[in-house]
């Protein structure tokens, strides 16, 4: 029978499971999010590498890029953070890898590691391995507080566009203006949800814009965006090639612990 002396014994037992749970749950929110280890910031480097696998090499080849770029960056000791992307209507595969002020890209080009994992890659090919490298030049956070901690952060399956801005030699300086001021007000304006890098590349006076898109956030209501389209022709003028414009899909995001 459950008596009163025993209801006493119990109420200081339940009371303990009560607080232990709390303190486990508390714990458990307090730990920092891994991907929180290094974002990018104004100033850092980053090297986009572009991916063409033959057509029944891309889901191998996707793995491969994945996997084994990550464990190598890992084994580098580089502070990075690397956004995965892929096209699979282009058996393609892109990785924006940015480089914290403390890490050297060229170490990266020149690491044993990084040689292993192209060497598997290479028969898989169609076209050799493109890399550029770029400067963020800006990173805009849509509906930040300007905190410390980020509105928002791409994750696995979320929308990116890449738009690449080439100029003419003369109007450079004038379009990346534009493209770095008027393009985050306009983000501002839309409402969405959004993490941009701005990437300049100057002796090709080229900035590439990566725009990661929240799920709450459409591409198509940005690409068909009134104040966009305002934006785009006040730069139309100034482009030696028509804006680039291509839709790629988070795979992975990984930042290095």
């Amino acid at each position: 029978m459950f008596t009163t002396h025993n209801l006493k014994n119990f109420f200081p037992l339940a009371v303990l499971i009560v607080a232990v749970q709390l303190l486990c749950f508390s714990c458990k929110s307090d730990d920092p999010e891994p991907e929180l280890f290094y974002l990018p910031e104004s100033g850092d480097q980053a090297i986009v590498f572009t991916h063409l696998f033959n057509a029944d090499d891309y889901e191998q080849g996707k793995q491969i890029v994945i996997e084994g770029f990550s464990n190598a960056i890992q084994q580098s000791g580089q502070a990075r953070r690397t956004y995965f992307l892929s096209r699979p209507e282009n058996n393609e595969v892109l990785a924006i890898s940015f480089f914290h002020a403390a890490s050297n890209p060229d170490e990266w080009l020149d690491h044993s590691e990084r040689d292993k994992v192209l060497a598997q890659l290479q028969p898989l090919y169609r076209e050799p391995l493109r890399l550029q490298q770029y400067t963020a030049e800006r990173v805009h956070d849509s509906h930040s507080s300007n905190g410390p901690e980020p509105n928002y952060l791409p994750r696995k399956g979320d929308e990116v566009i890449l738009f690449t801005h080439l100029f003419k030699e003369e109007n450079y300086e004038d379009g990346i203006n534009i493209v770095t001021n008027d393009f985050p007000t306009a983000i501002e304006n839309s409402g969405q949800t959004r993490r941009s890098y701005f990437l300049d590349n100057p002796s090709n006076n080229e900035m590439v814009a990566a725009s990661f898109f929240h799920p709450d956030s459409d591409t198509d209501v940005w690409l068909n965006h009134e104040e966009r389209d305002q934006v785009l022709a006040s730069l139309t003028p100034l482009y030696r090639e028509p804006l680039a414009v291509i839709q790629y899909t988070v795979e992975e995001v990984h930042d290095t612990k």
